[in-house]
């Protein structure tokens, strides 16, 4: 049976990720499999074959205009032989359906695909962040750790406790 060497990982890591900053959705079919189904934070449901998936990718690219990705490290593969782990900085503007709106975000982000050597694609995946982290820099919420977040922090958890004892909260 075949298996991912690290070359074969980089390489598919490399040409997926600079595809995506194309923000073509249709190229969802160069990458994916017909039957991909994809876990991601950004996500509200599974995204499950190529037409969830080119929807998947519109959406993120109007959301994200200028979208840009960096491979952090090498990749990393999985015992199976055909499974992969990238880490992946992320970074881009933010647009609004008027007007360039916030910062640049930038966030790093793991993914793990399970790859169709035959196709070179990827047939399943799991993208993990911390979805906190991009609302921290795109919307006026409290720095974790600051003051008035800690503020927020202990009335919340007064609230909890409050309800633990009221019996609403097992």
């Amino acid at each position: 049976m075949e298996k991912l060497t690290t070359e074969k990982a980089k390489w598919l890591a490399e040409r997926y990720y600079k595809g995506m900053e194309k923000r073509d959705a249709s190229m969802a079919k160069e990458f994916y499999t017909e039957d991909f189904v994809l876990q991601d934070d950004g996500a509200v449901d599974l995204v499950k074959g190529i037409k969830e998936a080119e929807a998947f990718l519109q959406n993120m690219y109007n959301t994200w205009p200028d979208l840009t990705f960096q491979l952090l490290k090498e990749p990393c593969i999985g015992i199976d032989g055909v499974t992969v782990a990238f880490l992946v900085r992320a970074s881009s503007s933010r647009k609004s359906r008027r007007k360039w709106t916030g910062p640049t975000a930038q966030w790093e982000f793991a993914s793990f695909y399970t790859v169709d050597l035959e196709q070179e694609k990827f047939c399943a995946g799991r993208c993990c962040f911390n979805m906190l982290d991009v609302y921290e820099i795109l919307f006026h919420i409290p720095k974790r750790g600051g003051r008035f977040f800690r503020k927020l922090e202990k009335l919340f958890s007064r609230k909890q406790i409050g309800r633990e004892k009221k019996g609403r909260i097992r």
